[in-house]
């Protein structure tokens, strides 16, 4: 039998979720939470047993075509997750819903109808809102189970075309390199004299000049410098993907893809320069010129790769992550009213105030009422108390009132 792999972020996941169960059965559970209860346990336990490996009669290879170990481990997680739902008491419920709510809004298309908000939530009973969450809790699983399951098709799929690439390439070079002369890679150079009649000729080949003919090793030296440019090309073009955390690295396959491409594009690209098929290449006279084409043929395949490259970045930016930078999916819209607290109007005579130097300001205490000028009251009346209203002259800060402190004339602020 051999060793399987062990999942330590399925393991820590479950090691968690077993405390959240037993923090929830320190109270009192009712019927239905203590069967929710047994089945969260019956999940975990499950998980830990395909996180080791356990049970599983395929080899490492085939858990690792196959996804068979990882997404067994995660799918008994998640149940787990959807069956802890029923465990959680008010405060737990709130704590789950933004996870569950960010978790669908990656996963799922923007006009799926199983896209929840905030709003879903609001002025609901707890038994609705229990409800409501765990087909969330389902339907976000479901989505990312969902996405690593095309991650690792797609990875599937690149090795394929690889491992078809390599073998074909392994054919051409066998029947090549035994008969030179069914593939040309070698190119004449004709020297003529003054009447245009033919003087001498050499022969430029990928294994040296003036050869006498083309040998066995000149497909070799132009796949393997194909070879090195896909490489290349390989290593540039990884600059452009950003890493994940998925199980599946569909970026590794990639990379070992281009560099038999590569051969396979410089072998292919001097019989079309040979052939005159491409326009503006004339015959090469040189065998550094010959290694030059086969290297830049080689870097070429990123034209045809380019498309497979955009397509696994696709597939990556549709996973779920932590990454405030790729999020997936247009936010649900509405208010988040059940999430955070409302914010304030602002009143439409308060939008647009002009601040006056002098004047004051908008939450400033406003003056006692005697400092105010009465427009009513002339000088030389009685108030109500029988007070002779006196003159103070603007700018006159001597004035006081029955030992009170000295008061400035505010009148003109106000005005």
């Amino acid at each position: 039998m051999s060793k399987r792999k062990v999942l330590p972020q399925v393991l820590s996941s479950a090691a968690m979720m077993e405390t959240e169960l037993l923090v929830a059965e320190a109270r009192e559970l009712s019927t239905e939470q203590r069967a929710a209860a047994d089945a969260v346990r019956s999940s975990l336990n499950d998980a830990r047993a395909a996180a080791k490996g356990e049970g599983t009669r395929r080899g490492r290879l085939a858990n690792w075509w196959n996804g068979t170990q990882i997404e067994g481990a995660y799918r008994h997680l998640h149940a787990a997750r959807v069956e802890l739902v029923d465990v959680y008491d008010t405060d737990g419920l709130a704590a789950e819903t933004p996870r569950a709510i960010a978790r669908v809004q990656a996963g799922l298309h923007p006009d799926d109808p199983r896209r929840l908000g905030p709003d879903d939530f609001a002025d609901k009973d707890p038994r609705t809102v229990r409800a409501s969450l765990r087909r969330l809790v389902e339907d976000g699983y479901e989505a990312s189970d969902e996405q690593h399951e095309r991650l690792r098709s797609f990875r599937n799929i690149t090795l394929l075309a690889a491992v078809a690439v390599v073998v074909a390439m392994v054919v051409t070079l066998v029947v090549v390199a035994r008969n030179p002369t069914l593939l040309p890679l070698c190119f004449e150079e004709v020297a003529l004299d003054d009447q245009g009649n033919q003087v001498a000729s050499t022969l430029a080949c990928p294994s040296g000049n003036d050869v006498s003919g083309p040998s066995g090793n000149d497909i070799l030296i132009v796949a393997l410098m194909g070879f090195l440019g896909g490489l290349l090309s390989a290593v540039f073009s990884l600059r452009h993907l950003r890493g994940t955390s998925a199980a599946y690295d569909a970026p590794v396959a990639l990379a070992v893809l281009k560099p038999p491409l590569g051969a396979l594009t410089a072998v292919l690209g001097l019989v079309l320069v040979h052939g005159d098929f491409v326009p503006g290449l004339s015959a090469l006279d040189s065998q550094g010129q010959i290694l030059a084409y086969a290297l830049l043929f080689g870097v070429a395949q990123q034209l045809f790769t380019r498309l497979v490259d955009q397509k696994a970045q696709s597939i990556l930016d549709g996973m779920p992550s932590k990454d405030a930078e790729s999020s997936p999916g247009e936010p649900v819209t509405g208010s988040s009213s059940a999430l955070s607290p409302p914010s304030s109007p602002v009143p439409p005579d308060l939008a647009v105030l002009e601040v006056v130097p002098g004047a004051p300001g908008l939450f400033d205490e406003p003056a006692p009422e005697e400092l105010a000028p009465n427009p009513e009251v002339a000088v030389g009346d009685k108030d109500a108390d029988g007070i002779e209203v006196a003159d103070v002259a603007e700018g006159d800060e001597g004035a006081q009132d029955d030992g009170s402190e000295v008061m400035a004339d505010t009148a003109k602020g106000f005005s």
